[in-house]
């Protein structure tokens, strides 16, 4: 999606801060660099439909902390 149209609509439904180019790969990698190693992905659609996606509108990513 263009960012700017990305953009739009986060000011429109009231989350101009959220970070859209955070990829999937880049988000598993700070986890790595911390210290933790992934347990579980979670994918997360906000409406039934969105599972026609290819991928997942968001995840949740459980983790240890590694010692």
């Amino acid at each position: 999606m263009p960012k700017r149209l990305q953009s739009r609509i986060l000011k429109m439904i009231g989350c101009p801060y959220i970070n859209m180019e955070v990829t999937i790969k880049n988000a598993l990698s700070m986890l790595q660099n911390a210290g933790f190693k992934l347990k579980e992905t979670v994918k997360i659609y906000h409406l039934d439909i969105m599972k026609l996606l290819p991928i997942a509108p968001a995840y949740i990513f459980i983790a240890i902390k590694l010692r």
